[in-house]
């Protein structure tokens, strides 16, 4: 069983909601968007050893709350084509 992250990173990650209430499995898409983003190598590894990379690689791809830089760096990262990025589709700014 993969360790739960420590409290001072779950606060820093989950600034704006009780953190005590996650359910990692419940809550998997929020959990791997916020740790995509703001999360330490700490937290990436956790990220990795928790959810499959299956998992991870949906969130990805389907999420529009990620930011540029971090849907591009896991989309060159995992191998992904842009077209398939769901952040990258109808963006108010071109990227």
């Amino acid at each position: 069983m993969t360790k739960l992250l420590s409290e001072s990173e779950l606060r820093l990650l989950f600034w704006d909601t009780d953190y005590t209430q996650i359910d990692y499995r419940k809550h998997s898409k929020a959990v791997i968007e916020r740790i995509l983003m703001f999360g330490s190598m700490d937290a990436y590894r956790w990220l990795f050893r928790f959810y499959e990379i299956d998992e991870i690689k949906k969130v990805i791809t389907t999420s529009r709350q990620l930011d540029v830089r971090t849907a591009t760096m896991f989309m060159n990262f995992f191998g992904i084509p842009r077209e398939v990025m769901a952040c990258f589709k109808n963006a108010l700014t071109p990227v």
